[in-house]
């Protein structure tokens, strides 16, 4: 009865423990001075909320008479155990759901304030960090709060506009998109960089589950594509979708991953499948010679075929990724419809030889598993 009355809203909607743990909560700084005012009253919460989240439950019943209830009669004692095995669980409950509503409270004010600010998500995740340890001196290393603690961030999240929320999402990206690119640039120790990292996404991974987490993948897809195809694939891209990977509902980024690596596996076997073109041609230019069968139209095919190989040649070296539209974000003012109108012809010369080994692997595709991506592929250049 006494948790209950303490967590019980009144008229305004604020409980006794609510307010108190309001007050816990802006007073919290000023609390670790022991000389300061607000140290006894923060001491004083702290107690209170370890009595109440703390006790332990009741033992179950024994037949043998505990010695508290010698002086009670054995009615007394059927009945007890009852009501008092079924309290411990509802007064958590209760408490966790008080915690919820401050820290929910807690987090709309910082949105309502902050959320056009310019350094949005750092002060974001120096607010969750803040109310998390502040559960942590409260209720102790209770899962129970650790789950009301996301639940309060994702409930202020929800309460959020439309347009609100997109751009809260679009920060989330870019912020994420920072970090990983100076971590990469920084030079940093991989385990101090991904601990650092960690520590920005753990606020962000209340998320999941949300409408809202699709607006964010939208956002991250559209970076981390222009991340992968400017600085390149890590370690880290992968680390970071393993922790943040249920805030995709549709795993789009982690499609982005794979497809990129077994672009980077055709580029390989597109290499193996110019010097096995290059094997061929020698094979039967030493037989030609050995026959003494050397004609020019012949010599003069033999140097077109060399040409096209571009072994050792002058023409520019071309990277060329083959990308899934299903996954990766391509504006359609992107795609090249006749490259040759817009590029030069050396550069035009190298797509070509790719476009006739990709439009050949289909034959192949039992010899490269990579390139087996279904029926009717069909290339289209960006």
């Amino acid at each position: 009865p006494l948790v209950q009355n303490i967590t019980s809203p009144d008229t305004e909607g604020v409980s006794s423990l609510g307010w108190l743990l309001d007050q816990y909560l802006e007073q919290r700084q000023s609390s670790q001075d022991p000389l300061s005012r607000a140290a006894p009253f923060a001491s004083r919460v702290r107690r209170l909320c370890h009595l109440l989240v703390h006790v332990e439950p009741p033992p179950e019943p024994s037949p043998e008479p505990s010695t508290r209830s010698i002086s009670k009669n054995s009615k007394t004692r059927d009945r007890s155990p009852g009501p008092s095995a079924a309290l411990p669980s509802s007064s958590l409950r209760n408490i966790t759901q008080c915690w919820l509503s401050v820290v929910q409270g807690q987090v709309s004010r910082f949105l309502a304030a902050a959320w056009r600010a310019p350094d949005f998500v750092p002060r974001y995740c120096k607010l969750y960090e803040h109310l998390q340890r502040a559960g942590s001196e409260l209720f102790g290393p209770r899962a129970a709060f650790t789950v009301a603690l996301r639940s309060g961030f994702s409930g202020a999240l929800l309460q959020q506009s439309f347009l609100t929320a997109a751009h809260i999402s679009e920060q989330f990206a870019r912020h994420i998109d920072q970090q990983i690119q100076g971590g990469l640039v920084g030079g940093a120790p991989g385990v101090e960089m991904l601990g650092r990292l960690q520590r920005h996404l753990e606020p962000i991974m209340v998320l999941s589950g949300l409408e809202l987490a699709t607006t964010f993948e939208h956002f991250y897809q559209h970076y981390m594509a222009d991340r992968l195809l400017s600085v390149g694939s890590s370690w880290l891209e992968g680390a970071v979708l393993e922790q943040i990977g249920p805030c995709f509902p549709n795993r789009l980024p982690q499609q982005m991953l794979r497809s990129l690596s077994t672009s980077e596996e055709l580029q390989r076997q597109f290499h193996l499948f110019q010097l096995q073109r290059l094997d061929q041609q020698l094979l039967e230019q030493e037989n030609e010679e050995e026959q003494g069968l050397e004609e020019e139209e012949e010599e003069a095919e033999e140097e077109e075929a060399e040409k096209e190989l571009f072994i050792e040649d002058s023409s520019p070296t071309v990277s060329i990724l083959v990308l899934s539209p299903r996954c990766w974000p391509v504006s359609p003012f992107c795609y090249l419809y006749h490259p040759r109108k817009c590029l030069p012809t050396e550069f035009c010369d190298a797509l070509d030889r790719f476009s006739n080994f990709y439009s050949q692997s289909d034959s192949q595709s039992q010899n490269h598993p990579v390139l087996d991506m279904g029926p009717h592929r069909r290339g289209a250049w960006t």
